[in-house]
């Protein structure tokens, strides 16, 4: 290693590329660890909730995302992420319950669905493996909502 005392034995590389920029359109982005992690333009289409309800379609393999009263027992909040413009929602227990794989990254074009903010999975755009999410099993019994 060279001694950093010695300007000259020093290889500096340059980084040249540049921070995340702001996209027009809505990303979810479904994180290892099961939560969820939404761009400023899908933040905005879903409303800009505070709190969100978190409904699943089985037979079309959709998460939702639906703003609701903080009062709410199943509410979930919507935390800002510090230093970027990207909003946080829990899920894990819910990727649980519905039996949805998290064991990757996964970035889906996000829509509105009546009213709900909405991916499909099996969608996604981009991934931090090779496994596609419709490779994984979606065999979840779920609560019909309006």
């Amino acid at each position: 290693m060279p001694d950093a005392d010695s300007a000259t034995n020093v290889n500096w590389l340059t980084f040249t590329e540049k921070h995340a920029q702001y996209t027009p359109e809505p990303y979810v982005t479904h994180q290892k660890r099961g939560g969820y992690s939404l761009n400023q333009a899908a933040y905005e289409m879903a409303g800009r909730p505070e709190f969100v309800e978190l409904l699943y379609e089985p037979d079309l393999r959709m998460v939702g995302f639906r703003p609701i009263d903080k009062g709410t027992p199943h509410a979930y909040p919507v935390r800002k992420n510090n230093n970027s413009q990207t909003w946080l929602i829990a899920g894990e227990a819910f990727g649980r319950r519905h039996k949805i794989p998290h064991d990757r990254v996964e970035r889906f074009k996000a829509e509105k669905v009546g009213g709900v903010l909405a991916i499909r999975l099996g969608g996604a755009l981009d991934s931090d493996e090779s496994e596609t999410a419709a490779e994984a099993p979606h065999d979840a019994q779920a609560v019909r909502v309006g």
